[in-house]
């Protein structure tokens, strides 16, 4: 009986240093997160101001209007987070209406939330808005194609 009540106490010191532990790092990747969504925001709201969707490079052929894509519950397809600077708003996607009532603040969303999943979704879009250039140029270029090939056909027809 003596080792059990020694080995409990062990086990509460070390779960209650843990504990403690994990939530100083939960805080500190907070406080990283928080910086890379603003180093970000001037990207974020100008894609909002223009009416582009935000995507995440992880769920194809899903997309919002209102944000950055940090989280999605999985399984459903139907829901993902979005971050707008102090908390993570539920999204459906079939309809791209928040959840207002779905509102957590980043802290205590969910303690075990992917992290490498919500990174990229702000971090994608220093490339996100590359690609969305080189698609514009590559469109412009097949249209002027396009219009001379077709005014060089009809000119041939005069």
């Amino acid at each position: 009986m003596h080792g059990t009540r020694e080995k409990a106490e062990l086990f509460d010191k070390r779960y209650s240093e843990l504990r403690s532990q994990q939530e100083e790092a939960a805080k500190e990747f907070m406080r990283e997160f928080k910086r890379l969504y603003q180093r970000a925001l001037p990207l974020i709201e100008v894609i909002a101001k223009r009416g582009l969707y935000f995507r995440h490079p992880s769920l194809k052929g899903i997309r919002t209007i209102h944000g950055p894509i940090v989280a999605h519950k999985d399984g459903s397809g139907s829901d993902i987070f979005v971050f707008d600077g102090s908390c993570i708003i539920q999204v459906n996607t079939y309809s791209d209406e928040l959840i207002r009532a779905n509102r957590y603040a980043l802290e205590r969303y969910d303690p075990n939330f992917d992290k490498q999943f919500a990174m990229d979704g702000i971090s994608s879009l220093f490339s996100y808005v590359e690609d969305v250039i080189k698609d514009g140029e590559s469109c412009l270029e097949d249209t002027i194609k396009h219009t001379r090939i077709l005014a060089a056909s009809l000119d041939g027809q005069a």
